[in-house]
C-alpha cells in the first residue's frame, strides 16, 4: 500500500473521531489519543524527557529524540521519527507485494547481472514467485537465498533484500496520530485564551 493510500487511512478512519487530552504528572507529559468512550486505535504517548513511550490498542514503541517535549513532532518526517525507533512491540517493516512487484520491474528493465547481461527471465520469474509466496519482509529475505543471488549482479545485496519492503502502518500511525493530537491541542489553547 503507498503512503497516501495510508495517510488517509489512518486520518479518515482510524482517528477520525479522536480527542487529545493532555495531563502533566510531574516531569512526564501524557497524551491521550483516543475515539471517546471507545479503546478503539487508542494511543497514549508518554513523554520523558528525550524519550516517547507509546502504548494502546495499536502496539508499543519507544522512542529516543534528541529534543524534548510533545510538540517537536510537527516538523519530522517518518524516515526521521522511524529511525529515533529504539524498541517494537512488532515487525519494523512490513512486505508488501505489490511494492516489490514493481520495485523488481523496474529495476530489470535496466540492469544487468555481474557478465554485463540482463538478467534471465527465469530468474526473474523465480524471483517474482518468491515475492507471490511471501507475507512478510522476514520470510522473503529467507527464500531469497534459495536463488542464486549473484544472476542479480554483484550489488545485489544492496536492493534486493528490501523489496517490497515498507514501514508498518502502526509506526506512521505513531506519528500521524501525535500529529494530529498536537494540532488539536494547539487549537484547543488558542481557543481557551
Amino acid at each position: 500500500m503507498d503512503k497516501n493510500y495510508w495517510d488517509k487511512e489512518i486520518k479518515e478512519h482510524w482517528f477520525k473521531d479522536h480527542k487529545a487530552t493532555l495531563t502533566k504528572q510531574g516531569n512526564l507529559v501524557v497524551i491521550d489519543w483516543r475515539k471517546p468512550d471507545t479503546n478503539i486505535f487508542a494511543v497514549r504517548y508518554v513523554f520523558d524527557g528525550y524519550y516517547l513511550y507509546v502504548s494502546g490498542d495499536i502496539g508499543e514503541a519507544v522512542f529516543k529524540f534528541s529534543d524534548t517535549g510533545y510538540l517537536f513532532a510537527q516538523d519530522y518526517s517518518l524516515d526521521y521519527f522511524e529511525g529515533k525507533l529504539r524498541a517494537y512491540s512488532r515487525e519494523r517493516r512490513d512486505f508488501d507485494r505489490e511494492k516489490a512487484l514493481l520495485e523488481l520491474n523496474d529495476r530489470a528493465e535496466d540492469a544487468m547481472d555481474y557478465n554485463g547481461k540482463k538478467y534471465s527471465e527465469d530468474a526473474i520469474e523465480d524471483l517474482k514467485s518468491i515475492i507471490n509466496d511471501c507475507s512478510t519482509v522476514r520470510e522473503f529475505q529467507n527464500k531469497i537465498h534459495e536463488l542464486d543471488l549473484y544472476q542479480f549482479g554483484s550489488e545485489f545485496y544492496d536492493w534486493l533484500p528490501e523489496l517490497g519492503s515498507v514501514y508498518p502502518g502502526e509506526i506512521r500511525a505513531y506519528l500521524i496520530g501525535l500529529q494530529m493530537a498536537n494540532e488539536q491541542l494547539s487549537k484547543d489553547k488558542v481557543e481557551n485564551r
